[in-house]
């Protein structure tokens, strides 16, 4: 159905660019966190430096990439913590260093990185936009904590493991139905795809 005399709310609300730009900002995240797992299994630096890793990249950046494009004010918790995890870990990366001297050039990259990725980030936000519209780009985002939300899956690892293989379904199917090809392929892959993206064709 063409997007002609249908209400802005709705024809905003299935805009793929938001989903364009969290698969691109995962993308990003996992070749970033593969180079620091590599300075860190090549004993560039500090069996600790794993720790940091691993905490910065899913309570930070995954938490951030999951809650794009919703904005959040300064002075919000979501800020403060991205601030200080940043604040701390770009120390504690000149202390995980085996041999600075020696691995400068790894130094300097990874330190480059992991400033240049909160820039990307917030060059990919609706901030020019109109408050309706940020929004509405934000519809259907979960704005919590990815602790939380880790906390609340292994409570019930059952229903929760369900929905979010439904939701990963619909995502990727509200990508695809963009090409009649590409959702002709996504019809074969199971059958609560064949019948969503049956849906989706018919829009």
């Amino acid at each position: 159905m063409s997007s002609r005399g249908r209400p802005a709310e709705e024809v905003l609300v299935e805009d793929c660019r938001p989903e364009l730009a969290r698969a691109g900002l995962l993308a990003v995240w996992v070749v970033v966190t593969g180079l620091e797992f590599s300075c860190w299994w090549t004993q560039i630096t500090r069996w600790w430096w794993a720790i940091v890793i691993i905490v910065h990249s899913i309570w930070g950046w995954l938490d951030a990439i999951l809650r794009f494009p919703k904005l959040h004010d300064l002075e919000s918790l979501f800020a403060l913590k991205h601030i200080c995890l940043i604040l701390i870990k770009m120390p504690l990366l000149a202390f995980a260093m085996k041999n600075l001297q020696k691995h400068v050039l790894q130094f300097i990259g990874l330190l480059f990185m992991n400033m240049v990725l909160p820039v990307i980030y917030l060059i990919m936000l609706p901030l020019d936009d109109d408050p309706i519209h940020q929004r509405m780009y934000s519809h259907g985002v979960v704005n919590e904590d990815i602790a939380i939300r880790i906390c609340r899956f292994f409570a019930n690892p059952a229903s929760n493991w369900f929905r979010c293989k439904r939701k990963a379904e619909a995502t990727l199917l509200g990508l695809v139905s963009r090409s009649p090809r590409a959702a002709e392929m996504a019809r074969g892959l199971s059958p609560t795809n064949k019948r969503l993206s049956r849906e989706r064709l018919k829009i």
